[in-house]
């Protein structure tokens, strides 16, 4: 049996490919080893086939052997959950968030616009991430059609296997959450990149997170209303970055959640999660 690491990625799309105006319906990364091949292709083509936004005709899957010394190991982002009773008190206290990370108010206020209403020229959702400079909105990203997609990244087994087992103790989301987690985790490990906005574009989720270096994974229950299909990511960076080590790190570089940050907590209100952290 190979000892060898691959990438495995899938982008389904219903209507056609992604690049011929296909409708995006489900994606998913996995670094495993080969004994866990067949498995993982197995289930993640019946994802893609039986997912809630729809049954997908266009499943592209895509295998790459790794150098075992090129694997970056990295921790976990803590969870703390910040309970909101709707999407309107939900991105209300997200821009909090994301204001004491001194990303201007102002700019913000485009970012959550851009991901309710639609982020690429045509008013839909992007394939990949907006790259928004925090202090002026500029956006960075070279195609507002594609974005920035993170990618190449997941868990070491016997981690992945402790959260899924510490979700369920906490009553977290144990589908969604996971891998929520690991590309939140890869993207503000990257230096220049201050924080990340996220809510999902499927239909029947609402929860979203705000994910940062110093805050951890940041969720709401609710940051947009049920029945909405709009949704994506912004990436909040610093103007001085370099775009193309950016591109390469989110895209190329493997990494690997080896170390499991164990801390999850909750707050009725970020006043109150950042009173709690000596942050007020």
């Amino acid at each position: 049996m190979s000892d060898e690491f691959f990438s495995l990625r899938m982008r389904a799309a219903q209507g056609g490919k992604h690049q011929q105006g296909g409708r995006h319906i489900s994606g998913a990364e996995r670094i495993i080893t080969e004994d866990k091949l067949e498995a993982n292709i197995n289930s993640l083509i019946n994802r893609a086939r039986e997912h809630s936004q729809g049954s997908a005709d266009y499943i592209n899957l895509t295998l790459e052997v790794l150098e075992r010394a090129n694997i970056e190991k990295i921790s976990s982002l803590p969870i703390t959950t910040i309970t909101v009773d709707s999407y309107q008190v939900g991105r209300r206290e997200a821009k909090e968030l994301l204001m004491k990370l001194e990303i201007k108010e102002q700019v913000i206020k485009q970012a959550q616009h851009l991901l309710a209403t639609g982020a690429n020229p045509a008013g839909d959702n992007m394939r990949g991430a907006i790259v928004m400079d925090l202090d002026t909105g500029e956006r960075l990203e070279p195609d507002y059609y594609r974005g920035l997609r993170a990618s190449k990244m997941d868990y070491t087994r016997e981690v992945k296997d402790r959260l899924i087992n510490l979700l369920s103790q906490n009553n977290l989301n144990q589908s969604h959450l996971p891998e929520a987690l690991a590309l939140a985790t890869k993207v503000v490990s990257y230096l220049d990149i201050v924080a990340e906005l996220c809510w999902s574009d499927d239909s029947n989720y609402t929860a979203g997170y705000v994910a940062s270096k110093k805050f951890g994974y940041c969720r709401f229950p609710a940051l947009k209303p049920s029945g909405l299909d709009k949704g994506g990511r912004v990436f909040f960076v610093r103007l001085s970055t370099c775009l193309e080590k950016l591109v390469t790190y989110l895209e190329e570089k493997p990494v690997l959640i080896s170390r499991l940050d164990e801390r999850i907590t909750s707050y009725n209100s970020v006043a109150r999660f950042l009173e709690a952290r000596g942050d007020n």
